[in-house]
């Protein structure tokens, strides 16, 4: 029959005349990884907590989301770059002389350069990397469109537009995907 000593040990526990110095011990580390953990977690939380703030600029307007629509069941994901802008309705048909407003608006193709979207009166809003963007257009209606870059640095072309009557505050959220460009307020 094994000894106490050697029983102590194979239930993984010390033995009696080491008990009170190797747990004291043991508790210590114990602490330190709950310490750490801790402090692990809450940093991630934090973290995570401000990376989510940082995604919509700050400033006036109303903040939006610009979210690219996966209609084949892969789900919906941020989409990054470019600007959504905003002309007021009435000015809108400008933007597509001498053509005529599309039938489409949801893929309509229009070329733009800041000085154009000024005379219109519009807004403009970058859409940062995960899709955030901070609108300041007055309200009413309006014609809302995502803008990507042109290979002349001053100009941008849409992918698509749609019509919408700004809210005085809120927020907006724009997708894009097979069925075109989606704006709404919430």
């Amino acid at each position: 029959m094994p000894n106490d000593e050697s029983q102590a040990h194979s239930w993984g526990t010390a033995p009696a005349s080491t008990a009170s110095v190797v747990q004291p011990r043991r508790l210590e580390r114990c602490g330190v990884l709950v310490r750490a953990t801790r402090l692990v977690v809450t940093g991630l939380v934090v973290g995570l907590a401000l990376a989510g703030c940082a995604s919509t600029p700050g400033g006036d307007g109303l903040s939006g989301r610009l979210v690219g629509v996966d209609d084949a069941g892969g789900g919906d994901h941020d989409l990054g770059g470019g600007w959504v802008v905003a002309v007021p309705e009435d000015r809108s048909d400008d933007l597509w002389s001498p053509q005529g407003r599309p039938d489409d608006l949801a893929h309509a193709r229009v070329e733009l350069d800041e000085s154009a979207l000024s005379a219109l009166g519009g807004a403009r809003a970058e859409v940062t990397d995960s899709g955030g963007f901070r609108l300041d257009a007055p309200a009413g209606p309006a014609l809302v469109c995502w803008m990507v870059p042109m290979e002349r640095d001053d100009l941008m072309r849409s992918r698509g537009c749609h019509s919408l009557d700004i809210p005085a505050d809120g927020s907006l959220r724009a997708t894009w995907g097979e069925g075109g460009f989606f704006v709404e307020a919430g």
